[in-house]
């Protein structure tokens, strides 16, 4: 009777021992989940936001393309670019060099009677 209880108590310790690692597995689980729903949602906010910037880019590119549209200018312009000095990609031109890309494609658009 005696070694009867013994093996109770120790298959009920057992039996404790697994429930308390279940309880704790399914936590991690839970929390595991939990961070890949805020990964999910932090992934569409940036695939929004780079859908955004790729329109703001194919707009920016029209209004950069704009002063292209004499075709003539093309050699004036290439001559223009050359000689400055190479841009830093973080800043946009100023408005004096666009002022002078627009001047120098004018001056050429007229040169050429397509103004």
């Amino acid at each position: 009777m005696e070694e009867l209880r013994k093996q109770n108590t120790i298959l009920t310790s057992r039996q404790e021992s697994i429930i308390r690692n279940l309880r704790a597995e399914t936590k991690v689980k839970m929390e595991l989940f939990s961070a890949l729903g805020d990964a999910r949602r932090q992934a569409e906010e940036l695939n929004h936001k780079l859908e955004q910037k790729c329109r703001e880019n194919e707009m920016l590119k029209q209004r950069v393309a704009e002063p292209w549209q004499c075709p003539r200018s093309r050699p004036l312009v290439l001559v223009y670019q050359l000689l400055l000095p190479p841009p830093i990609p973080s800043t946009a031109p100023t408005d004096f060099s666009q002022k002078i890309l627009a001047e120098l494609i004018n001056i050429n658009c007229s040169i050429s009677g397509e103004l």
